[in-house]
């Protein structure tokens, strides 16, 4: 396996994991499908666990693998996290060759806020990826939260980037998904 860290943007934090299956000494030149993992984390963080364990399992399954760090916190301000995709699925997407990897072949998948960036990169994006998996993502305001005042919920967590992509598609400031608060994970 090779492994390397590619910085996107470096003011706002945003990077791209690359993890590589080796082509090995009978299999040269073998070309593989790939995952762009987004993990989630309430556009407040990325979380770990949903991360390496995530993309490790599917280079295990024979995939080339990737994680992006997207903006996060102050730098969430949407369309940043889109744009941060987009970076990287270009990148993907010109690197094929060398990478081993089908360009045709390419699915993203995403746990809660980084659900919700799948999904819009599935049906917004430019360079939408050919399959999206949505683990618990915020898809729309049905179950979701709402202070169309502003978007502190409760804990005081803050949710901009949310509340900006809904508010921009003409919804009420959807906060964060139901399961985030009442299920006492404390957010993902």
């Amino acid at each position: 396996m090779r492994a390397e860290t590619i910085i996107l943007n470096e003011e706002r934090n945003v990077s791209l994991t690359v993890y590589l299956q080796e082509a090995g000494k009978f299999r040269s030149g073998v070309k593989r499908p790939a995952v762009l993992v987004l993990p989630g984390g309430g556009y407040q963080y990325c979380s770990e666990r949903e991360a390496d364990p995530v993309a490790l399992s599917y280079l295990k399954a024979g995939f080339q693998a990737f994680i992006l760090r997207y903006s996060v916190g102050e730098d969430a301000v949407w369309p940043n996290p889109l744009d941060d995709y987009e970076q990287a699925m270009g990148l993907i997407r010109e690197r094929a060759e060398e990478w081993n990897l089908y360009q045709d072949k390419i699915a993203v998948v995403g746990f809660s806020a980084g659900g919700h960036l799948a999904a819009a990169a599935a049906v917004m994006g430019v360079n939408r990826p050919n399959a999206a998996v949505l683990g618990y993502a915020v898809t729309g305001t049905a179950g979701l939260l709402q202070d169309c005042a502003g978007y502190r919920v409760r804990r005081g967590r803050e949710y901009p980037a949310l509340f900006s992509f809904f508010q921009q598609n003409g919804q009420c400031g959807a906060c964060v998904q139901y399961h985030s608060i009442y299920a006492g994970s404390g957010g993902s």
